[in-house]
């Protein structure tokens, strides 16, 4: 609902939808505001969304998909959100609405106090892909950015097929779809992660594959 309501305009319901979310879901886990012991507990609540969602008005698309990640945790539709959008980040350079959605920039330095405040949470941390994981078949030049430091083609964006009974039964329709022993194949983005609405930025000219 969060994110419906931020790509139709509606920036304030968004943001109170996204904040509503976060606390229902502390609550999942046990954590109410009113149920916490001690002023330490109860300003390191406090101090979360004065850091990670501290007003309506410096609410972003990031903000929102970012919660959301927290939020559905381990959930496979995660992997739909980060393809939807492109795996945007610094890394690779492709923002929505201005930003890249999965660059954190308010992660807690560890230095001075040992409850975050806004001032000493400045560490920034951008969305990485696993190279030992990637190398023998992603290491290819539309891979590298020259903006930044990946392409939009660095992530996989479909499942590998299953080679013991697709190969057997299937191959015609593999071969016609171009995805038989075809590791460019795992780069080919799904129909709906194409930049059809024109959300996406990219640093780069590289033609998405």
């Amino acid at each position: 609902k969060a994110e419906a309501q931020y790509w139709a305009g509606n920036k304030a319901g968004a943001y109170n939808t996204t904040y509503n979310a976060v606390i229902h879901n502390m609550e999942r886990f046990g954590v109410v505001e009113s149920e916490l012991l001690g002023n330490n507990a109860k300003t390191r609540y406090r101090r979360f969304f004065e850091i990670r969602l501290p007003g309506e008005s410096e609410f972003t698309i990031a903000d929102l998909m970012q919660q959301k990640y927290v939020v559905m945790y381990l959930q496979p539709e995660q992997w739909n959100d980060m393809r939807r959008y492109n795996y945007s980040s610094k890394t690779n350079g492709i923002t929505y609405d201005g930003v890249p959605v999965y660059t954190v920039t308010t992660i807690f330095n560890g230095k001075g106090t040992a409850i975050p405040t806004v001032a000493n949470s400045n560490v920034e941390y951008s969305l990485r892909r696993p190279y030992n994981l990637y190398e023998p078949y992603w290491d290819q030049p539309d891979s590298y950015g020259q903006n930044a430091e990946l392409s939009p083609n660095a992530w996989i964006v479909r499942l590998n097929y299953d080679p013991e009974t697709e190969d057997k039964y299937n191959r015609g329709e593999l071969e016609r779809l171009g995805a038989f022993k075809n590791p460019e194949w795992l780069k080919k983005r799904m129909i709906w992660a194409y930049n059809t609405s024109n959300k996406a930025v990219s640093a780069d000219a590289t033609e998405w594959k």
